[in-house]
């Protein structure tokens, strides 16, 4: 129960980052929205054997992070939760892609530059996913991706898992402390159990999503979200979306690591 309630936890304190009101959390959520699709496009669509040429990317997930006031650690540790999907991706490479590059000094086969490149890329992906989420409320984020043509159905679907998941997880924990009290002699739950218990959990599951679909119905919800109440564009939102996609643009199109070392080569001598 313990695992259950601390993921419970840690969902509602992604919910509680996102309530907060730094300058990031105030921007337009369909704003930080287009620069994440951005930032994800472009980052993943670099070349499968580029590594340095991803440090630039590195900018937008650090300054975010600090101007919107984020624990760093905590989103880390949730990284690290899907990061050894991500080399499990990557680790096969080397085994099938053994050409020979020089780089610099040592001689490394090109398998292990596209490990590197594709941790790199999933790493950067996720975080700045978790960036979206600890920034920008889920109610808040739906009529975002309505007003970017996603379909209605689609976000209705999203909303409602999400919100169905945290009644789902409450009343299996409220399940699981009320075996316990009844059978404080057993760890765990006996498997002749796991069936009734089941079945109470969706039963009791199932009435209160009704419930909070009536509750919804007399607040005037009619599957769709009102236009009342979502937030204006200002003139920060085009400034954040613009000063983004041109660092983006030029992180891609130019190789800025080595224009910078060239820079600092130059100024040495």
């Amino acid at each position: 129960m313990s695992d259950l309630l601390s993921s419970l936890h840690n969902m509602r304190r992604m919910d509680d980052l996102a309530r907060q009101s730094t300058w990031i959390h105030r921007l337009h959520p369909a704003a930080k929205l287009a620069v994440t699709v951005a930032y994800l496009l472009i980052l993943t669509s670099t070349g499968r054997y580029e590594v340095v040429s991803l440090f630039p990317f590195l900018l937008y997930p650090v300054l975010v992070t600090v101007m919107a006031d984020l624990p760093a650690a905590m989103l880390i540790r949730r990284l690290l939760l899907v990061e050894p999907l991500i080399l499990g991706i990557g680790l096969l490479n080397p085994l099938f892609d053994r050409q020979a590059v020089l780089i610099g000094l040592w001689t490394i086969s090109r398998g292990w530059l596209v490990f590197a490149s594709l941790t790199l890329k999933g790493t950067l992906t996720i975080y700045a996913a978790l960036l979206l989420a600890a920034t920008t409320r889920l109610d808040d984020l739906a009529p975002a991706l309505r007003s970017l043509r996603v379909p209605r159905l689609l976000v209705i679907q999203l909303v409602m898992i999400w919100r169905y998941l945290d009644v789902l997880g409450m009343e299996v924990a409220k399940t699981q402390r009320a075996y316990q009290l009844r059978a404080p002699k057993h760890h765990g739950i006996r498997p002749a159990a796991w069936g009734s218990l089941l079945g109470q959990i969706i039963l009791r599951t199932y009435d209160r999503a009704g419930r909070i679909d009536q509750a919804m119905r007399l607040r005037g919800f009619q599957g769709d979200f009102p236009d009342a109440g979502r937030p204006r564009w200002r003139k920060s939102d085009f400034l954040f979306i613009g000063f983004w996609l041109s660092f983006f643009i030029i992180a891609r199109r130019l190789d800025l690591p080595a224009i910078l070392g060239s820079w600092a080569a130059g100024g040495l001598l």
